[in-house]
């Protein structure tokens, strides 16, 4: 099924206790320390091996994105005592979250210069927003090109990002005409 995990399924299964047919499922994983097994039941109808298996493991990108909204993108306190200020910042938050990791691949391909520890931080989202996202940096204009030279006292120095900008204005009526 995938690179180190496996599963099997048996279909219409039935416990004594429970008044359901069940699809119970066993998975296989190789990792570093041995292997590991898991139980799956499922109440729903039989779904292809293969898609079951696909489904299940598509919940680490929403275990993912749940610990983020926690750790990475956590409110610490709302900016307004307001719903309506409240929701803003919430919707904002969950924006940035959506956001930064698309912003870090994108960023990673537009690094000019760096040495090697700073590209780690690069890496990691936790450290580009709480640790990149703060550092003192200068923006330079040369020859079409935006380059974003990181201070030498903070925590990514020597780092150079080059940004090419293009400035696209886009055809809008007038007057919805």
């Amino acid at each position: 099924m995938g690179r180190n995990a496996e599963m099997v399924c048996w279909p219409d299964y039935r416990l004594t206790t429970c008044p359901y047919p069940l699809t119970v499922g066993v998975e296989r994983f190789h990792t570093p320390q041995g292997q590991q097994y898991a139980v799956l039941l499922r109440s729903q109808p039989t779904l292809a091996l293969r898609r079951w298996f696909h489904e299940y493991n598509a919940r680490q990108t929403v275990e993912a994105g749940i610990k983020q909204s926690k750790t990475v993108f956590h409110i610490q306190h709302p900016m307004s005592h307001r719903l309506i200020g409240m929701q803003i910042q919430l919707a904002f938050t969950m924006f940035a979250a959506n956001f930064i990791p698309w912003a870090q691949l994108w960023l990673q391909g537009q690094t000019v210069e760096t040495s090697e520890p700073p590209v780690r931080g690069l890496t990691r989202l936790k450290a580009l927003v709480r640790v990149a996202a703060n550092s003192p940096a200068a923006v330079e204009h040369y020859c079409g090109q935006t380059l974003v030279r990181v201070g030498p006292t903070s925590s990514l120095p020597g780092v150079v990002i080059g940004i090419t900008l293009a400035a696209i204005q886009l055809a809008l009526p007038l007057f919805g005409w």
